[in-house]
């Protein structure tokens, strides 16, 4: 999902028709209303009765907000403020996962292989963002094939099913309070 959804979102914007200044604000409007809205977390992990219920449920929300995107993407255009509420939307829940997920996972990490998790799991990020951005190439094939906004579907599509796998949907359906 990373790199393939937020890498694309001022890009969207302007096929969508969004002025420059409309399509450049939305790398950064939702952002802040994003991490404003990531106050709500801690309530959240009360509410919800553990990091790991709080964190699938923002998980999912942003997979949402993904599969919002797609949808758009695919019925051919979205309208500003839809993009800056879907955009928006994506930001807050992955804010929202952050601290929890951050909390959460050093506690079902066995120390033993702690420094190995950690260092495999940040190689696969990197290489995962760096997929994200050869996921360009759809971009291009869509613009020479005059199916930009079907390439766009196609990306926003796989980044909501990345998140959604990543979601932990099993976590999402069948909380536990751990």
């Amino acid at each position: 999902m990373t790199g393939v959804a937020e890498t694309y979102f001022v890009a969207f914007a302007l096929k969508a028709g969004l002025s420059d200044v409309s399509a450049g604000l939305v790398a950064t409007v939702p952002v802040l209303l994003g991490a404003i809205c990531h106050v709500v977390t801690p309530w959240g992990v009360r509410h919800l009765r553990s990091l790991r219920n709080w964190t699938a449920w923002a998980a999912a929300l942003q997979a949402l907000s993904l599969g919002g995107l797609a949808a758009c993407a695919w019925s051919g255009g979205i309208s500003g403020p839809m993009l800056y509420t879907l955009v928006t939307l994506y930001w807050a829940a992955g804010f929202a996962t952050a601290p929890t997920w951050q909390t959460w996972m050093p506690t079902i990490v066995p120390k033993p292989i702690a420094t190995r998790f950690w260092a495999a799991r940040s190689r696969t990020v990197q290489a995962f963002l760096g997929l994200g951005l050869v996921f360009g190439l759809v971009l291009q094939w869509g613009r020479d094939n005059n199916q930009e906004m079907a390439a766009f579907g196609i990306l926003m599509s796989f980044a909501c099913l990345a998140r959604l796998k990543r979601a932990g949907l099993g976590s999402v359906l069948h909380p536990v309070h751990a």
